[in-house]
């Protein structure tokens, strides 16, 4: 059917008709992956140079996936075309696990703009590498391709973090801007506040801590700037084979020209019955640490009961074979930890059983749940049985332990933590 033509020459009056399988965007780039349909039924009517459209687009059971970013899924909808602007009367889907809604206009006459308005509930993001997280966000787009922005909010729900978590390895992702290959992301700048919608609890086999989070991003999406604040209000993790209570800590995003958060931590733990506690200062690439203890012990005292578990005097009487097994049974639990989720691994001949024996003793440490810790040692010179503790720790001050020591024997141990 032929539409009457009301333009003087050069007239565009042409219904048009269609299905667009979505499958084809695959080859536009190898590396995405695309399913779905889009309809098209339209008219254009006007010039060449100034078209006017009239019609429908309808999506239906769209999917695109792209490496690193959350998967888009089940996109269905329907956009109205009506003279120079495209109107998203209804389009839905799925994004990483959770929904979203799209809402507004595009126009692309007399040049390219859009007004766009996301809404988001339950999105699951693994970023940066070790990091999962739960959110929704309200979000508005809106520009031209040359300069657009993005401003909103986003609370984030749930924070846990995976077996590749890295301290190391997120200072880096601080440390420095990113840089998307799409040159876009240059020119969309970036007005979002990020808040914890409620008290965050983050924990892994080597850390447990509980916090809030007041942030806001700025910058550009290739170059993102983060400021704010986020606190820890308690909680405790691994260093060393030892367990440390978090007391407080802060973690402050200051700089308004990059992203250089800066730490202030404070945690305690307990080493033959001194009360210690390690204080973190400063950025992640550069922390100044200082130590106390209760009673007091010097600095040197302190550092040598954290690394060997015996004061400098102690030390003298331990072989150098155990301080040099130690030291190894960290770097080598490290690796445990990423394949294994092993807590902690020491190496030490004064780890239970008989004093004298000069051979090493093997304890493995795993967190079972946030407040549950299984511990498994054995003399590895020996066929003796082995040392089997579960412990449950009831309070930050009370904890309840059951032991079967070598013999088969079985004793039920309650501590209390007393600070004086």
């Amino acid at each position: 059917m032929k539409l009457p033509c009301h333009f003087k020459v050069p007239p565009v009056c042409a219904p048009s008709d269609g299905t667009i399988d979505l499958e084809l965007l695959q080859l536009w780039n190898p590396q995405w992956r695309s399913s779905g349909q889009i309809t098209l039924n339209a008219s254009a009517q006007g010039s060449r140079a100034h078209p006017e459209l009239n019609g429908k687009i309808a999506v239906s059971n769209a999917g695109l996936s792209i490496e690193n970013l959350p998967a888009l899924e089940k996109i269905r909808g329907q956009l109205d075309i009506s003279g120079e602007r495209i109107q998203v009367r209804d389009l839905t889907g799925q994004l990483g696990g959770g929904s979203f809604d799209i809402h507004g206009f595009a126009a692309y006459q007399p040049s390219v703009r859009y007004n766009l308005g996301i809404t988001a509930k339950g999105v699951r993001v693994l970023y940066p590498e070790g990091i999962r997280s739960q959110l929704d966000a309200d979000l508005n787009f809106t520009g031209q391709p040359n300069k657009s922005y993005l401003a909103g909010q986003v609370a984030v729900n749930h924070l846990s973090l995976t077996q590749s978590f890295d301290l190391a390895t997120l200072s880096q992702v601080f440390g420095g801007p990113s840089s998307p290959s799409a040159r876009m992301a240059e020119n969309i700048n970036l007005n979002v506040a990020v808040s914890s919608s409620r008290a965050l609890e983050v924990s892994s086999n080597q850390l447990s801590v509980q916090g809030t989070a007041d942030l806001h991003v700025q910058g550009t999406l290739a170059e993102p700037v983060v400021i704010g604040r986020t606190n820890v209000t308690g909680g405790e993790l691994f260093f060393n084979g030892k367990r440390f209570q978090i007391q407080n800590a802060t973690i402050a995003f200051a700089n308004s020209v990059h992203t250089a958060p800066v730490v202030n931590l404070s945690a305690t733990t307990t080493v033959n019955q001194f009360n210690l506690t390690v204080n973190l200062v400063g950025p992640l690439d550069k922390l100044r640490t200082s130590y106390t203890s209760d009673p007091p012990l010097s600095q040197v005292d302190v550092i040598n009961l954290l690394i060997t578990g015996h004061t400098t005097e102690q030390a003298s009487s331990v072989s150098a074979q155990s301080v040099v097994a130690s030291q190894v049974g960290g770097q080598v639990s490290n690796h445990l930890e990423k394949l294994t989720g092993i807590s902690s691994l020491t190496i030490d001949p004064q780890i239970g059983g008989n004093q004298g024996n000069a051979g090493s003793r093997l304890a493995i440490q795993q967190r079972v749940t946030k407040n549950l810790f299984f511990t498994f040692a054995t003399d590895v010179t020996t066929t003796q049985g082995a040392v089997v503790q579960v412990e449950y720790q009831v309070t930050p001050k009370y904890s309840v332990s059951a032991i079967r020591d070598q013999t088969g024997g079985y004793q039920i141990e309650i501590k209390s933590h007393k600070t004086f």
